[in-house]
């Protein structure tokens, strides 16, 4: 499975329609640090603190929107290749700390 297919394309800005150049850089972080976890076959850990950098530098710089769909979008390439705990403690709880709902205590994602 290639995670270059699960990361959307940065999206448009109103003038003149030229890639929003923050989120082009976060595709392509993100699509890095995301090839290389599901490379790393179940020692993606060893990548953990890419993955929390990256997430901690883009997340005041995009919208909501954007941050939000960027973490199911990448916990979901996780989980498909495995990496539970990672898409779960990376990705989903990120989700759920950045939405405002109530986190549970455990959730099972297999």
């Amino acid at each position: 499975m290639a995670a270059s297919g699960l990361i959307l394309p940065a999206y448009f800005t109103e003038q003149g329609k030229k890639p929003d150049p923050v989120l082009t850089s976060l595709d392509k972080e993100l699509k890095y640090v995301t090839e290389s976890i599901i490379k790393a076959e179940g020692h993606g850990w060893s990548l953990s603190n890419s993955l929390f950098n990256l997430w901690n530098n883009y997340e005041k710089r995009l919208g909501a929107k954007e941050y939000n769909q960027r973490l199911l979008d990448t916990g979901d390439a996780l989980r498909q290749s495995k990496e539970y705990e990672l898409s779960r403690t990376h990705c989903y709880h990120r989700y759920l700390v950045a939405a405002g709902l109530p986190q549970p205590m455990s959730v099972a994602i297999y």
